[in-house]
């Protein structure tokens, strides 16, 4: 696929301008998207774990995304970079509105404290 494809895909799933984007709808397509982009190794259905690539913390982890990102052509590594910025985003976004809801919650079990 290349990046006007995507950029096609992207804008028919969510609008021109993400409007119809939500913190599951995108992690939902980018599940579905990467795994069609970058197939997960796989034998007779099992996944292939690629134990000689591990990295041993976040940080390196980090560093070896965005080394064989460099690798990739570059409407591919374009797509892969959206694709995990779109993710990171709206995790955040969907962390953003769990805090505000637990928040909200607390103070409505404070305000029946208070009223009991």
């Amino acid at each position: 696929m290349d990046l006007q494809a995507f950029r096609e895909l992207v804008e028919r799933r969510f609008g021109p301008h993400l409007e119809r984007a939500t913190p599951e709808a995108i992690r939902s397509f980018v599940a579905t998207t990467r795994e069609q982009l970058f197939p997960s190794k796989r034998d007779a259905g099992r996944f292939i774990l690629d134990e000689s690539n591990t990295a041993s913390d976040m940080e390196r982890a980090g560093a070896l995304f965005l080394a064989e990102t460099l690798a990739l052509p570059a409407d591919v590594a374009a797509i892969g970079l959206w694709l995990h910025a779109a993710e990171v985003w709206y995790g955040l976004v969907e962390t953003t509105y769990d805090a505000q809801f637990a928040d909200l919650m607390d103070d409505m079990e404070d305000d029946a404290a208070d009223e009991s």
